[in-house]
C-alpha cells in the first residue's frame, strides 16, 4: 500500500484519469498482483530505540508519512521524532539548532523550551522512556539550512567551534556519546538539490556549496567514530530524477 501510495502521489504513476483510464486501472492491477506476489520483507527492529534529530527532512511533519513515521511502522522500532524545520547544525544565538536539542536529550535547561512543540515533547518523551533491554540508535540530518544560510563550514583551527556547522556537528555528536554511551550514532549528509546551480553556488561569503557540507559531515562522522549514511551520492536523487 505504501509503494502504491508513494508511486501515485509522488511520482504520478498510476493516477487515474478519463483519458487513459484502462491503461492506468491495469497497470495498477499489474502493481497490486506483483506486490501480493512478492511482499517486500522489511527487517524486525522491534527490539530498537530510535531517535531522530534535524531539520524538516526528519520534522515536516510528525506523522507515520514522515521518516520516522515510515521507519516505525515498516520494522516495529519505537521511534522518536526530534526534526524541526528551519534548524542548523551550527549554533546560532537566540535560536534553536541541533545543540538546542542535544540540550534536552541531556536534561538541561528543560525549563527554557515550550512543551507544546512536537520536537521537544518528542525528545522529552525519548528522554523519559522506560524500556530497560533495547537497542538504542540516534539518527541525526542536519545540513541543507546551514548551506541556505551560507554558514561557515567549519573552524580549521578549532574544530569544534560551535559558530561552524561541522563544530556544532562534532561538539553535540561527542556530548551525545557522553549522555548515550550505549547509543549506535548515525550522521546523514545533506541530498542533491536543485536550487542554487544546484547547490554549487556559495551563498555568503563565509559559507561553502553543498558539497562542503557533505564533506565536512563525513569527517565529522569519521572523526567521532560513528556511522556516516551519504545521501548526496547514495540515496538515488539527482540532475536526472
Amino acid at each position: 500500500a505504501r509503494h502504491i501510495y508513494l508511486s501515485t502521489f509522488c511520482d504520478g504513476w498510476y493516477r487515474v484519469d478519463p483519458e487513459a483510464f484502462g491503461e492506468q486501472i491495469q497497470s495498477l492491477e499489474e502493481k497490486i498482483m506483483t506486490e501480493k506476489e512478492n511482499p517486500v520483507v522489511y527487517p524486525d527492529l522491534s527490539e530498537y530505540t530510535i531517535l531522530f534529530l534535524g531539520d524538516s527532512i526528519i520534522g515536516i511533519d510528525r506523522a507515520t508519512t514522515s521518516i520516522p513515521g515510515v521507519v516505525g511502522s515498516l520494522s516495529g522500532a519505537q521511534v522518536y521524532n526530534g526534526g524541526q524545520g528551519g534548524l542548523t547544525g551550527t549554533w546560532i544565538p537566540g535560536t534553536d539548532s541541533f545543540l538546542s536539542m542535544v540540550d534536552l536529550a541531556e536534561g538541561r535547561n528543560e525549563d527554557s523550551f515550550a512543551l507544546d512543540s512536537g520536537w521537544v515533547q518528542s525528545i522529552l518523551d525519548f528522554k523519559n522512556r522506560k524500556q530497560k533491554e533495547e537497542i538504542l540508535v540516534i539518527v541525526i540530518n542536519f545540513g541543507l539550512n546551514d548551506y541556505f544560510q551560507g554558514q561557515k563550514v567549519e573552524n580549521e583551527n578549532d574544530l569544534c567551534d560551535i559558530n561552524t556547522y561541522a563544530g556544532g556537528l562534532r561538539t553535540g555528536i561527542q556530548r551525545l556519546q557522553a549522555a548515550y554511551p550505549q547509543a549506535e550514532i548515525v550522521l546523514m549528509g545533506p541530498t542533491y538539490i536543485t536550487l542554487f546551480q544546484e547547490g554549487n553556488e556559495k551563498l555568503s561569503k563565509e559559507g561553502g556549496c553543498l558539497k562542503d557540507y557533505m564533506v565536512a559531515a563525513e569527517e565529522v562522522a569519521r572523526d567521532c567514530g560513528i556511522h556516516f549514511k551519504n545521501n548526496y551520492l547514495d540515496l538515488g536523487i539527482d540532475a536526472s530524477n
